[in-house]
């Protein structure tokens, strides 16, 4: 949930690139990815320390009340199942497609909708009935 702000970061700056006045640069783009997947990985690993180790304090005590559970879940889902919406929406495009920051815009945006929308049925289909069978049948 924290990391909403640095996702549209990166997608705007992915987009620049792909702006019709820039020239492609296969450097850029490499040093672009890889610098971006160490920033972004290292920010969440350093998040996810610092809440292991103590949290932010009442930012934490707020993300950490139990009505976040259900998102956090969902989260999950949206995690296993977006590789899957993301290579079905790069097979179903027949051929190249002309490419600015609006239809970027408008990609991401249905990607992530229709992810969210997979995973609320996932969730709501097949964790919630098996956790009540868990429940039932296996007590600890």
């Amino acid at each position: 949930m924290t990391m909403v702000p640095l996702n549209f970061i990166v997608f705007y700056i992915g987009a620049l690139f792909l702006q019709p006045g820039v020239q492609y640069n296969p450097w850029h783009h490499a040093l672009f990815a890889f610098v971006m997947r160490i920033t972004y990985s290292g920010l969440i690993f350093v998040g996810l320390v610092i809440h292991i180790c103590g949290g932010f304090g009442a930012i934490s005590d707020f993300l950490c009340h139990p009505i976040f559970r259900p998102l956090g879940r969902i989260t999950f889902h949206m995690y296993l199942i977006h590789f899957f919406i993301i290579t079905t929406d790069h097979a179903l495009s027949q051929s190249s497609q002309y490419y600015n920051l609006y239809n970027q815009f408008l990609r991401v945006c249905g990607d992530i909708f229709s992810t969210t929308l997979l995973a609320l049925a996932t969730t709501l289909l097949f964790e919630s009935p098996i956790g009540l069978l868990r429940r039932k049948y296996l007590k600890a």
